[in-house]
């Protein structure tokens, strides 16, 4: 059985030491995105002063790191392979950081994401929008639409984010299974209805040429007509779903 490995070294200036890594690090790669690669993917990172003298590696390092850049320490030390984060876990780590380009903050995030699409020069924000696409067509990850579930992040007439910051409050959700979320539902949704629900009916969802198609458990919000809560199948802190609101917008119909 054959295994690779490999390995980075990055260099830190003369007088840095553990004491003073957050800020050297912050300057160095904790506001780039690319920096999260370099960190992320080999399985072996050093960290170096300017003479070369060893600060540590990111399975020592692993806790300061996490406080830089959210990401946990076990992917840190274990690989992001060990534990698949959630989609909004991974777009949270990128929600503050900084790119030449807008357009690289989301080809920044391919090789995390393990998602490939072309890239365009120039096409701004609409990278973003794309790499979301793809995602929802290559993953069954409702946790996607969780950028929505704290106030902070606004209103959009889309399900989809404008960019990577909507994420930043999503550093703790995680993906649930079908039959925790199912079982989350149960209060919600008749138990007949359930039963007729169809296994890949809460699995699912697509782009379509009309825009998303998803099935979402619904409730109407109190004193509101058109204010709903839809529950998605993922959670943070609690095994409670976390919850986006929706509005139902009326067709306005067409002049004569």
């Amino acid at each position: 059985m054959h295994t690779s490995t490999t390995s980075t070294t990055l260099l830190f200036p003369l007088n840095a030491t553990m004491a003073d890594l957050t800020s050297s690090m912050v300057g160095q790669s904790g506001s780039r995105v690319a920096g999260l690669c370099r960190i992320v993917a080999p399985n072996i990172v050093h960290f170096l002063n300017q003479k070369w003298e060893f600060i540590g590696d990111k399975k020592s390092l692993a806790t300061a790191l996490q406080n830089i850049t959210l990401i946990p320490t076990d992917i840190l030390v274990d690989g992001i392979s060990s534990r698949r984060p959630s989609v909004a876990q991974i777009m949270s780590w990128t929600a503050d950081r900084k790119t030449t380009r807008e357009e690289d903050q989301a080809y920044s995030l391919l090789g995390l994401l393990g998602v490939h699409m072309p890239m365009l020069c120039g096409e701004g924000k609409n990278a973003f929008r794309r790499l979301q696409e793809e995602i929802i067509r290559r993953f069954n990850d409702q946790s996607i639409f969780a950028w929505g579930h704290t106030w902070r992040s606004g209103w959009s007439n889309s399900l989809l984010a404008d960019y990577p910051s909507c994420f930043r409050d999503c550093y703790n959700v995680v993906k649930m299974e079908p039959g925790d979320f199912m079982d989350t539902l149960r209060n919600d949704v008749p138990a007949d209805e359930l039963l007729k629900m169809p296994d890949n009916r809460l699995r699912t969802f697509s782009i379509t040429n009309a825009g998303i198609e998803i099935w979402l458990p619904l409730a109407r919000c109190s004193g509101s007509t058109s204010l709903f809560r839809a529950k998605l199948a993922c959670r943070s802190e609690s095994w409670t779903p976390v919850t986006i609101f929706l509005f139902h917008l009326q067709r306005v119909s067409s002049l004569p």
